[in-house]
């Protein structure tokens, strides 16, 4: 297993073809995707293509969303990770869990090791990430891990809070 971070209760790692079932799993669950801007995955093949998509962003851009393994039982508990979108400098932090691990810290947990990785670990002087308006949990892990609100933006008829948080205002 690659691990890229290590919290108290995680692991988080690299994706492999392995994991496309896992994927599947996650990303056919309406609940899980329900504040998301895909529609839930309606096939194996669809997860295996999204897959591909995140591996081929390891190889092209070094970064991509990561496995989130619990380390005690060593359970698919969802993904983090940060992504580069065509024409942006400023990586996209973004999450999503089964819904058993919501409530637990694990999100915090998670995308607190990401954006620390990501300011002070690559070098990033800032990292965005963007949620739909009403997901109050996905708002609350935003705020505890010292991300500030920028914007309201409306992605089609989708309205989304825009969220920063720069290297020089989080502590090291």
């Amino acid at each position: 297993m690659e691990v890229i971070l290590e919290t108290h209760r995680l692991y988080l790692r690299r994706l492999t073809q392995s994991d496309a079932q896992h994927l599947f799993d996650l990303d056919s669950d309406p609940e899980v995707m329900r504040y998301m801007r895909a529609r839930p995955c309606q096939s194996l093949k669809d997860a295996q293509a999204q897959l591909q998509r995140y591996l081929d962003e390891y190889q092209s851009l070094g970064i991509s969303r990561w496995a989130v393994i619990g380390k005690s039982d060593e359970a698919f508990v969802g993904l983090c990770g940060l992504r580069l979108w065509p024409g942006q400098a400023v990586p996209d932090l973004g999450y999503r869990l089964h819904s058993p691990y919501w409530g637990c810290g694990y999100a915090t947990e998670a995308a607190g090791a990401v954006l620390h990785f990501a300011l002070h670990g690559l070098g990033y002087a800032q990292v965005g990430a963007v949620v739909i308006q009403g997901n109050l949990g996905s708002i609350r892990v935003l705020e505890k891990i010292g991300m500030q609100y920028v914007k309201t933006a409306w992605e089609g008829d989708v309205e989304t809070l825009i969220y920063q948080a720069q290297a020089n205002e989080l502590d090291g």
